[in-house]
């Protein structure tokens, strides 16, 4: 029996003294003290504390040595005839199987309570586990469109500064170049005027045209009328023009 429970309170130890009822159930010292008990207190038969069964002959409820003396087993059966010990021992293992049965069952039942609540909480957990991957996968979709949209952000931003640098670049171009020209201007301003250029004009090309084909015609002129002979009286105009030119210095 040292492998059976109680069939109430499904302890495994029994105690010295065990208790076996006529329905084939097995109780431990405790739970058949308490039947007992029990019984008494409400002046009623004895019942089974596992299927409730009424317990009334003497022997329905019986409180055994699991482990007899040698005197004991040598003398429980002594004088029977083969047929009842046979009998009795028919009983004896019947009332063995059907414990052994009983707590295949229990523990199936066992088993399958806990193999139930394992499931639940399985199951409890695969629902989590899946509502935590929605979540997850939800925010992994809202990141990729946060970073997709970032990225066109940062493409958008890196074209307008490539522009804003290209006008930069132009503008620092048009203003360094006007810099130089009011540096070359401010350098003109200041630069002073020779006395000579203030007091005597430059004369105009045309001016000096005039100057030097009249000063030129006046040393022709007064150069041959001091020749003697050169320019007579009398003399045709054409004559005198062509010996003005025959004797032209230039």
């Amino acid at each position: 029996m040292a492998d059976f429970h109680c069939n109430k309170c499904r302890g495994a130890d029994l105690g010295p003294r065990q208790w076996a009822t006529r329905c084939s159930h097995l109780l431990c010292d405790a739970c058949g003290q308490a039947a007992m008990e029990a019984a008494k207190a409400s002046m009623e038969p004895v019942l089974c504390p596992v299927c409730k069964t009424p317990l009334i002959e003497k022997h329905d409820l019986v409180n055994f040595d699991p482990n007899p003396s040698e005197q004991h087993r040598s003398m429980i059966l002594a004088g029977l005839s083969p047929a009842l010990i046979i009998e009795i021992a028919g009983r004896a293992l019947s009332f063995h199987t059907y414990q052994m049965s009983l707590q295949t069952h229990l523990m199936r039942q066992e088993l399958k309570t806990k193999t139930s609540a394992l499931e639940a909480k399985l199951q409890k957990l695969a629902v989590h586990g899946q509502s935590e991957m929605d979540r997850l996968h939800t925010q992994l979709q809202a990141a990729k469109e946060e970073l997709h949209r970032t990225v066109s952000e940062l493409q958008s931003a890196r074209q307008a500064f490539a522009e804003k640098s290209r006008q930069h670049n132009r503008l620092q171009m048009l203003y360094d170049d006007l810099r130089r020209k009011a540096v070359a201007l401010e350098a003109t301003q200041k630069t002073p005027v020779p006395r000579h250029s203030q007091q005597r004009p430059i004369a105009q090309p045309h001016e000096m045209r005039s100057s030097t084909t009249s000063s030129v015609s006046g040393f022709v002129t007064t150069h041959h009328l001091a020749k003697p002979g050169l320019i007579q009286q009398g003399d045709p105009p054409g004559q005198k023009q062509r010996r003005q030119r025959w004797h032209h210095p230039l």
